[in-house]
């Protein structure tokens, strides 16, 4: 039974309504018999970490320390997110690259987007987003880098991590 809106000519589903449950039951199976899998989507935290000890009064004090981890291995996952991160000025430059060492194609629905979190002295501190919005898919054996910028307002210790979510 369809639920009524004063005001309305035509009655209006609300989400429990009988008929709006049937019909995503209805549009679900139709899509399972078709074929047509719904999408797996894999989130990767980067296989290394990128720091710093940022001293905006004397730059050359700065001391960056990035890992670097092997990322191409037997023994390797499929999808790989490796970060940089260096001071310039009063800016971090950022660089994530990825790595697709599966055996087929990933995709990004919304664009290639890695998410990089943030810590300064220790505790949470905020986030940066690297994106290629027209970068949809990435081949088996291939390698995507993306590079940007965020501000740093003040001297203190920076650890970085970046976060890929791809479907298959």
């Amino acid at each position: 039974m369809l639920s009524t809106v004063k005001g309305f000519r035509k009655p209006v589903p609300y989400p429990g309504d009988v008929v709006t449950v049937r019909a995503l039951a209805l549009v679900l199976a139709a899509g399972l018999l078709a074929g047509a899998a719904p999408a797996r989507t894999t989130t990767v935290t980067s296989a290394n970490a990128a720091s710093f000890v940022y001293d905006r009064w004397h730059p050359e004090d700065t001391i960056i320390e990035s890992s670097r981890v092997l990322t191409r291995g037997p023994n390797s996952p499929p999808v790989t997110v490796s970060v940089e991160a260096t001071p310039s000025g009063k800016v971090a430059d950022l660089v994530a690259t990825v790595h697709n060492g599966g055996t087929g194609r990933i995709r990004f629905p919304n664009g290639a987007t890695v998410r990089f979190v943030v810590t300064r002295n220790g505790a949470p501190w905020r986030g940066a987003v690297l994106r290629s919005a027209g970068t949809r898919l990435l081949a088996a054996g291939r390698d995507l880098t993306l590079r940007g910028t965020m501000p740093l307002p003040a001297p203190g210790s920076y650890e970085f991590t970046g976060v890929l979510s791809y479907a298959r």
